[in-house]
């Protein structure tokens, strides 16, 4: 669902802005790590960790926080695509409308 979600904002970014996500790796994790007595009030479905030290620019979606959010099927599909759209237009300090102007 990540990757599909990635190549369908990619589409949209190279058409739209000449913007390409080639080197932006996607991974799933399980669940965030908090360290205790720093836990956010609401746990976030994602974090991006910017390119460095020739690394690439990774988007991180959390499983379990979305599963635990979310039915099976559509409802699912739907928050992996926000939550990926969120995450690159955080990553590329675009509004999400401009990496999805679908964007509800």
């Amino acid at each position: 669902m990540v990757l599909a979600a990635a190549e369908r904002i990619d589409d949209h970014l190279v058409l739209d802005r000449g913007i390409t996500l080639l080197d932006v790796e996607f991974v799933v994790e399980e669940m965030p790590v908090f360290e205790v007595g720093r836990e956010p009030e609401v746990v976030p479905f994602g974090r991006i960790e910017p390119a460095g030290q020739g690394g690439p620019a990774v988007v991180v979606i959390y499983r379990r926080t979305i599963e635990l959010r979310s039915d099976l099927g559509e409802e699912r599909a739907e928050l992996v695509h926000d939550a990926v759209v969120e995450q690159v237009a955080e990553l590329l300090d675009l509004d999400v409308d401009d990496v999805d102007p679908g964007f509800e």
